[in-house]
């Protein structure tokens, strides 16, 4: 059984300085989609939570990419391995549960305490994991945790960005999430004809899930960047051509280049489109698993089949970046068969001389087998 990880006591020139988390051990798998975690987790009848502890730290990247101090909201649910009967029939926070006052109180010293250090997302995560851990009774209490780090300032347009991470102990089994929550923007969108005439808000919920490397937790600004400057820049009748593009994107240039094999979830919702209700959305799902048809096409279809980074911040239209790494991936593929082409011409003669006029013919063929593979249509 994966053990949960411990504290980790550090040597500082400061002696009052809390003990920091040291990462868990890998357990030579991959992280699942929170849809698979969930459906493989134990399902425990009983668990404690606190949600939205209010801290600040440099953690992350602010809305503009940088390395700043922000505030932080952090929640942890705890699900226990057994009920809590005892704490319940003698009305005492015992051995059965977790002090939930405590748990938030650790939290809050752990975190101020480093004042303004850096730290990654998920070096946070695993710091509230290890506090967790160290609050409750003892450590096989715990049958899963759950944590969600919410930036509420690091979204331009949006209600904030953060990760969640959660863990399955009987199974070491761990899901991590990169998400934007409730961006706004105005975009064309509708099959109607007044719809066509003016902008009107979009909200989107947007995570990338499987998040495979550690510091891919910091990409929710360019994740933004790419949702922002389709929506303004592309005029869609529909949600569904809208959120497919968006996804196509991400897995093109953040999923493919930084973590492959993740997932990208998409919820967009048109509040102004129906007047006797919310918003009308729809949610999308679209992985980047070489079993995913929808990802063979995306990555058939990069330039040069390399998958390039989009700058960040972008100066200028995403629609002219993309049409200048078309030209710049049509060179590289002129280059390319142009060596392919005098390397096989010069080889036609030696081939004539060992095997005949076949042996040069069949060389030829195998020219023009290869042109047509580097079509540069």
């Amino acid at each position: 059984m994966p053990k949960r990880p411990e504290i980790v006591r550090t040597v500082s020139s400061n002696p009052s300085r809390p003990s920091t988390a040291a990462p868990p051990k890998s357990l030579g798998r991959l992280p699942l989609s929170r849809r698979e975690w969930d459906r493989q987790a134990p399902n425990p009848t009983d668990s404690i939570s606190v949600r939205n502890v209010s801290v600040s730290a440099t953690v992350g990247v602010d809305a503009w990419g940088r390395k700043r101090y922000q505030p932080v909201l952090i929640s942890a649910k705890l699900s226990l391995a057994q009920s809590f009967d005892s704490a319940a029939q003698s009305d005492q926070v015992d051995r059965s549960t977790v002090h939930y006052g405590q748990l938030t109180k650790k939290i809050i010293e752990a975190v101020e305490s480093r004042g303004k250090e850096e730290i990654r997302l998920d070096q946070l995560a695993w710091l509230i994991e290890a506090i967790a851990c160290e609050t409750a009774p003892f450590p096989a209490l715990i049958a899963t945790f759950e944590t969600e780090i919410y930036l509420p300032k690091a979204s331009l347009l949006g209600a904030g960005a953060g990760v969640k991470y959660a863990k399955a102990y009987g199974s070491g089994d761990e899901s991590k999430v990169i998400f934007l929550r409730d961006v706004r923007v105005p975009a064309i969108i509708g099959v109607n004809s007044h719809e066509r005439d003016s902008k009107q808000m979009v909200v989107a919920n947007l995570g990338i899930d499987a998040v495979t490397r550690q510091d891919a937790t910091n990409r929710y600004v360019e994740m933004e960047q790419i949702l922002v400057k389709v929506a303004e820049e592309f005029c869609f009748e529909t949600l569904e051509s809208l959120a497919t593009k968006v996804a196509s994107l991400l897995i093109k240039h953040i999923v493919f280049p930084m973590t492959p094999g993740a997932e990208v979830h998409l919820k967009l919702e048109k509040p102004s489109a129906i007047p006797f209700a919310d918003a009308p959305a729809i949610e999308i799902t679209r992985g980047s698993s070489q079993r995913d048809p929808f990802a063979m096409r995306l990555w058939d279809e990069c330039e040069y089949k390399t998958a390039t980074w989009i700058p960040f911040p972008l100066k200028g239209r995403l629609c002219d970046w993309l049409e200048a790494q078309k030209k710049v991936a049509f060179r590289q593929r002129l280059v390319l068969i142009e060596s392919k082409v005098y390397g096989t011409i010069e080889s036609v003669p030696a081939a004539m001389i060992e095997h005949g006029l076949i042996g040069g013919a069949k060389l030829l063929l195998e020219l023009f087998g290869a042109l047509e593979d580097d079509s540069l249509q």
